[in-house]
């Protein structure tokens, strides 16, 4: 009976890292008066994180950057949803990578996000 017990935690484990892998986050910020259109750019950009490489697309609206997406990573799914949704909006109100702090506990991969953010803007 432990056994079995043991085989389906494996496996459950095991089908959520391949689930987990390559998840998108997404995070929307900016303001838009009503009405109105906007020109919008999308950058990419890669950072290393604690896993292997982030990759993000970046939206960047009337000098603004509106939009952070995670479109692939290697980390565990669990530290991306509970990190990166700090960080992006951390990111979004300052409207810069400068002065974001990490996430103690996962600072690789806040770094590799911060690192993403900030090769898509090219700085």
């Amino acid at each position: 009976m432990k056994k079995t017990k043991v085989i389906v935690i494996c496996l459950i484990l095991a089908a959520f890292g391949v689930f987990a892998s390559g998840r998108t986050v997404l995070a929307q910020g900016g303001r838009e008066a009503a009405g109105t259109t906007r020109a919008e750019s999308v950058y990419t950009g890669v950072g290393l994180g604690l896993s292997g490489d982030i990759h993000v697309r970046v939206t960047v609206a009337n000098g603004e950057i509106t939009g952070i997406e995670i479109t692939q990573h290697s980390e565990s799914l669990a530290f991306v949803d509970l990190i990166s949704a700090d960080i992006i909006a951390n990111i979004l109100e300052a409207q810069s990578v400068q002065g974001i702090d990490v996430v103690a506990g996962a600072t690789g991969l806040s770094n590799g996000l911060i690192d993403a953010v900030a090769d898509a803007l090219g700085r």
